[in-house]
């Protein structure tokens, strides 16, 4: 799995460095929800976060997209927190030349989880104890989304997507805005 993510590290960063004269770039910010799917909805509830994104147009119909966001998860159990740190490398596929463009996505890269317990142990043992535990696992999400525009550098972007990594998937719906440099 290393090879595999530094391969396609690689032709991204070759990607772009082809192709630097063409290149329109951007920054954008987004703020949404996350939607524990399978068994990992079994232990986490709903997962608030954000996300920030450095966007460089290859053409009109491609953009390379690297990403890092921090998500929270609420959960049913009392003093068990859980969060991941996404930081991921992609492309949006644009879907027509209007001034409304649909895309699609794909994205892949590593997400550092962290989660901690605090139990209580009672008066004679001591009180409260907090156990954590960490992670770092290659995963990979795809999606889509709309992009409108809202100013002459400035745009609106939504985009819903599936995420799977270490063995757990969820489905993330982000909105926010893009500011092209």
């Amino acid at each position: 799995m290393k090879k595999l993510f530094i391969l396609m590290f690689a032709l991204v960063l070759l990607a772009g460095t082809t192709q630097a004269q063409k290149g329109a770039m951007a920054v954008g910010v987004q703020a949404g929800l996350s939607l524990p799917m399978g068994s990992f909805s079994d232990a986490a509830s709903l997962g608030f976060g954000g996300m920030g994104s450095f966007i460089y147009g290859i053409n009109k119909s491609i953009d390379l997209v690297g990403s890092i966001g921090y998500i929270t998860y609420t959960t049913d159990v009392d003093g068990w927190s859980w969060s991941t740190i996404p930081i991921l490398a992609g492309a949006r596929y644009y879907f027509g030349n209007g001034a409304t463009r649909f895309y699609g996505l794909a994205n892949i890269g590593i997400y550092a989880s962290s989660s901690t317990v605090t139990v209580d142990l009672g008066p004679y043992f001591g009180g409260s104890q907090s156990y954590s535990a960490s992670s770092s696992d290659f995963g990979f999400s795809f999606g889509g989304g709309v992009k409108l525009p809202i100013g002459k550098t400035m745009f609106f972007d939504a985009n819903a997507k599936y995420n799977t990594a270490g063995g757990s998937g969820w489905v993330d719906i982000f909105a926010g805005v893009d500011f092209a440099l």
